[in-house]
């Protein structure tokens, strides 16, 4: 499993995560998770990985995780052996099911507002792995400490060639392909890109703001025609209907000329400067 750079960095930086003895830790866990990994229920619990990264197998029989700094010994493994280098994954459901080596729940839960999460040894006082405590996570967001980082240059001195197609004919098929030569609608520019959607102006502009005039003045006007008469409340009632009418023939009016010519609308781009720069690295986890 994958987790954010940043939080493993913080975790190895600022010494939350401590180990001791037998090299069984917790390698990622996720406290708040909607829909990255399912128990086998079927349910989208918080759940925590154990490794064993020792040289020799480990049955965790009579090791205790636990939410509670005070309360080591909260929830007991049962028997279940580790292969050196392999990993387990425990769902944190407050389920507190131990029947199954497949699908082990704990009898807690984890705070996605940060906390303290530990693996115990047997001994139920001695911190094999522990978080203490481990930050604020967002949806889906993993947590854990560093494994094997590779750095691995994507555009090593080069510049990233660019496009912005118009229309799917635009991308040719072999794109992704290493001796893919872009074309003339294809620029090379180190700097950055500012996407903005909008509507192209050489195709049908005169009818759509013609429409929204139409339906900007209406309803100036039914209003002011309201606030004069003496029936001001049927005016007004009067007036917001026309305003609705209205608005609904504008999004009407707009959606026609949208599907009568889809190259009406578009994205345009505008670049940045050019800047001095390395370029990008990305860093990967195992």
């Amino acid at each position: 499993m994958k987790i954010p750079l940043c939080w493993a960095a913080f975790a190895l930086i600022s010494g939350l995560a401590v180990a001791s003895g037998q090299n069984v830790r917790i390698s990622e866990f996720m406290a708040n998770n909607d829909r990255t990994l399912a128990a086998p229920d079927g349910e989208f619990t918080d759940w925590i990985e154990i490794q064993n990264a020792d040289s020799v197998a480990v049955d965790l029989a009579g090791w205790y995780l636990t939410d509670n700094p005070l309360v080591l010994n909260k929830w007991r493994f049962p028997s279940v052996t580790l292969q050196p280098g392999t990993f387990l994954v425990v769902f944190a459901s407050g389920k507190n099911l131990t029947a199954d080596p497949a699908n082990l729940h704990t009898s807690f839960q984890l705070s996605a507002n940060g906390g303290f999460l530990a693996l115990v040894k047997p001994d139920g006082t001695t911190l094999a792995s522990a978080f203490s405590p481990y930050p604020a996570v967002d949806e889906d967001e993993a947590f854990g400490i560093a494994e094997n980082v590779i750095t691995l240059p994507l555009l090593a001195n080069t510049a990233p060639q660019i496009l912005v197609p118009t229309n799917a004919a635009d991308l040719a098929s072999d794109w992704k392909q290493l001796s893919f030569q872009g074309g003339p609608k294809w620029f090379t520019r180190l700097g950055h890109l500012e996407v903005v959607p909008g509507f192209n102006p050489s195709s049908d502009w005169v009818a759509t703001l013609l429409v929204n005039a139409m339906v900007v003045t209406a309803i100036i006007f039914a209003w002011l025609f309201a606030a004069s008469s003496t029936r001001g409340d049927l005016m007004a009632g009067i007036a917001t209907g026309c305003g609705v009418g209205f608005a609904v023939h504008s999004i009407a009016e707009t959606a026609r000329l949208r599907q009568a010519n889809p190259g009406a609308f578009w994205h345009q781009v505008r670049q940045g400067p050019a800047e001095e720069r390395q370029p990008e690295r990305l860093t990967m986890t195992r």
